[in-house]
């Protein structure tokens, strides 16, 4: 049999990487492409931990400031501290607020609308209609609505090993969401507006990828971009029904531990923790990613359960 030459072979992207780790003479030995790449990459991966973290504790959180605040006013401030939040990052990390090329205005006004703005205000919601539990163990499906997402959106084909681990995932997510004093307290009806938020959320999250990163955008400035537009979608929607009556005039948290709280939700769950799941879908792909956050259940009941409210 014919040995295939050494420079065909290093062509290849995990060899090129090992001959530039070798080449490093004295370095440190990370092999930092590797750790980015992938779905075997550790940074996608400490990156969804980190979302994880972020977005289970935003569960109970939001339940709990929802005892003195109206649902879409809580929408309407959370977002302005994730942009702000997201102009600091971009600052620190690009050295400039504004990009020099154009902005596809109409995709980046869908995604902030109908993808993040409907995800976050159906999410509030949801959370509203029905309790942090409930609410938690709805939003474990996620890997399957993403999944079903995808399959519509790129024709995804998921291999059995993977629709294995989904349904590991969302089972288990929905036994700890459920599991304790007899779980949730039947259907309230908020429960079928959370699957509607996760289907857009899985919109936002596959489109943000096919429309913007092409253009060359960091993850940072396409999740301001985005959070952006999401912004002004919500305030809209806020005036909006305050004008007509539906929702009461602003009322903030009325108490130093609500504020904290208040905080925590924009500037971490709105703002960082998005750039972080934008940064690991984008290498992972929507339905591995939403696998890797189904520990989220497990951090609202345990964020609830040290509130008191179990």
């Amino acid at each position: 049999m014919q040995e295939t030459p050494w420079r065909d072979l290093s062509t290849q992207p995990m060899i090129r990487a090992s001959d530039a780790t070798l080449r490093c003479r004295g370095s440190v030995p990370w092999n930092w492409a590797a750790m980015n790449d992938g779905r075997h990459g550790f940074l996608p991966m400490a990156a969804m931990a980190v979302t994880c973290l972020l977005w289970g504790t935003m569960v109970p959180f939001t339940a709990e400031l929802f005892a003195t605040m109206n649902p879409l006013f809580f929408s309407a401030l959370r977002y302005p501290l994730g942009v702000g939040a997201m102009c600091l990052l971009v600052l620190l990390v690009e050295r400039r607020l504004f990009h020099p090329a154009p902005v596809p205005v109409l995709k980046v006004l869908a995604l902030g609308g109908f993808g993040m703005a409907g995800w976050g205000t159906l999410y509030v919601i949801g959370v509203y209609l029905t309790d942090a539990i409930t609410a938690s163990a709805v939003l474990a499906t996620g890997p399957v609505v993403a999944a079903l997402v995808g399959r519509v959106l790129t024709g995804e084909k998921l291999q059995p090993r993977v629709m294995v681990g989904i349904a590991l995932a969302v089972a288990g997510g929905i036994t700890v969401a459920l599991g304790r004093d007899g779980g949730a307290g039947g259907f309230k009806g908020g429960e079928i507006v959370l699957v509607i938020a996760l289907a857009c959320w899985a919109w936002y999250s596959t489109q943000a990828q096919r429309w913007l990163a092409p253009l060359g955008l960091s993850q940072v400035r396409l999740t301001l971009w985005t959070l952006s537009s999401a912004l002004l979608w919500v305030e809209a929607i806020y005036f909006a029904a305050w004008g007509l009556g539906l929702a009461p005039p602003p009322a903030g948290p009325t108490g130093a531990v609500e504020w904290a709280m208040m905080i925590w939700i924009g500037f971490g769950a709105t703002g960082l923790a998005i750039w972080f799941w934008n940064y690991g879908a984008s290498r992972l792909g929507t339905t591995i990613a939403t696998v890797n956050i189904n520990l989220v259940p497990v951090i609202a009941v345990a964020t609830a359960m040290a509130l008191g409210r179990m």
